[in-house]
């Protein structure tokens, strides 16, 4: 197909797109403020957008300032991005506009991202806080309330429809982002397009190299952007110890309760990693973690998935690992998490659940961006005790429903707490919200709970 083939592709999906959130109601030439990141992706969003008549205004976000980090080479190239998207906005002959979220990325992504790995022990994602505190809230009300554009464009490969807007997966299963954007609010995809969601990679790169108006730009032999903003090219072990120090401990078997090694932070680990053991006879893999409790106390509630632990003595930096990637440990087949926490997009729970009651239908989760959908049943559980919330209970089953639906074995390897789990109904994304924690259940144990 053409590069015009695929903007008229993509002008009939905007305008069916543009009804269903409400940009019926705007002029018949609705002005967009394209989020503009410097990549070949929010390019193509604006370029389509720019052909298709809209009134359109490239914004770059600044959300990360880094002049007095450690390890200048390996840094977020945002200054590198805001100069390849003000050429591509150049090109386009459009304004381009820079916002600066340093404060608000600081304050509700990063410094919760801190947190999470010093003193809680669980594993956040960034890339989802990010998109839900800042694009798609902040970001979303700047331009539309403030800048008082009509709506707003991003280059994610996802779909929305319906009002209020239900979240699809991209066309694209391998490029397909609606992970990222589960624990968005619903409402927050109102007057907002995705242009490129029924796209392929494939075809967005084709559009990009067949267009006149890109010839010879940077982006187009720019590599794609991979991993975490701020973190950059570093590891996280040589990342993180620039906010606070490390608590440097044991390595300990998780079956023998023996001591097989030593490391220099147990913050700086997450579930499922391999651990680095000199002269270990095998391969010891990160089992649990033991950050913020005192001595004597091995972990917090919310890490007890029924294991025995050692009858060692554990203390605050000791670090529990497995022998082997297989090992039980590692695996989990039920998903708790708290339901206060958790985010439907639609606003509310699927119709047929309730406290106390298992929904038969069969649904699918993910853990991890691209993974193969997991089938599941879900349940919401009453609060234990006073105080407590309740509980939102995913259990995985065999079969399902769906494209992408689960047939192998019903297993989940290094779920973690902290993690985002997303719930799906074959290709809409119903919500998500972090895991509180990870269990292992035999068939005989899960019918009876």
């Amino acid at each position: 197909m053409s590069a015009s083939s695929y903007a008229w592709d993509c002008r009939c999906d905007v305008i069916r797109l543009s009804s269903s959130v409400t940009v019926a109601q705007t002029p018949s030439n609705p002005s967009v403020a394209v989020a503009m990141s410097g990549g070949i992706d929010s390019t193509v969003t604006a370029l389509l957008l720019k052909r298709q008549g809209f009134s359109i205004t490239g914004v770059f976000m600044r959300n990360w300032d880094n002049p007095d980090e450690a390890g200048d080479d390996h840094q977020c190239p945002i200054n590198q991005d805001f100069e390849d998207a003000k050429e591509v906005c150049a090109r386009l002959g459009i304004a381009c506009l820079e916002v600066n979220f340093v404060k608000d990325y600081w304050n509700s992504v990063f410094m919760p991202f801190v947190e999470d790995y010093q003193s809680n022990a669980r594993t956040p994602n960034p890339d989802v806080s990010c998109n839900s505190h800042i694009k798609f809230h902040k970001f979303r009300e700047h331009v539309l309330y403030k800048l008082q554009f009509d709506c707003m464009a991003t280059g994610h490969y996802v779909r929305a429809t319906g009002h209020p807007p239900s979240l699809l997966r991209g066309r694209d299963l391998s490029k397909d982002q609606s992970y990222f954007l589960s624990t968005t609010a619903g409402q927050n995809f109102e007057n907002v397009l995705f242009p490129i969601g029924h796209l392929t990679k494939q075809e967005v790169k084709q559009i990009a190299q067949e267009a006149t108006e890109l010839k010879g730009l940077r982006v187009l032999r720019k590599k794609e952007s991979m991993g975490i903003c701020f973190v950059g090219k570093r590891k996280m072990s040589e990342f993180l110890p620039q906010y606070f120090s490390p608590t440097p401990g044991r390595f300990i078997d998780i079956d023998s309760g023996l001591v097989v090694g030593t490391h220099e932070g147990a913050e700086l680990f997450t579930v499922g990693q391999k651990a680095k053991i000199g002269g270990a006879a095998q391969k010891y893999f990160i089992a649990r973690k033991c950050v913020s409790t005192e001595e004597g106390d091995p972990f917090p509630k919310h890490h007890d998935a029924g294991e025995k632990f050692s009858s060692v003595s554990l203390r605050k930096g000791d670090v529990l690992v497995a022998a082997g990637a297989a090992h039980p440990s590692l695996q989990s087949n039920v998903l708790e998490a708290s339901l206060d926490a958790f985010n439907w997009v639609a606003g509310k729970e699927p119709a047929g659940l309730s406290a106390d009651h298992v929904e038969k239908k069969v649904y699918q989760l993910q853990i991890r961006h691209l993974q193969k959908p997991k089938a599941c049943t879900i349940s919401i559980l009453p609060p234990r005790t006073r105080g407590d919330c309740s509980v939102l209970r995913l259990e995985l089953c065999a079969g399902g429903q769906g494209e992408g639906a689960a047939v192998e074995e019903p297993m989940l390897h290094a779920a973690t707490p902290g993690q985002i789990v997303a719930v799906y109904d074959g290709d809409t994304c119903l919500g998500g919200g972090p895991i509180w924690r990870a269990l292992l259940y035999a068939k005989q144990q899960m019918a009876a709970s």
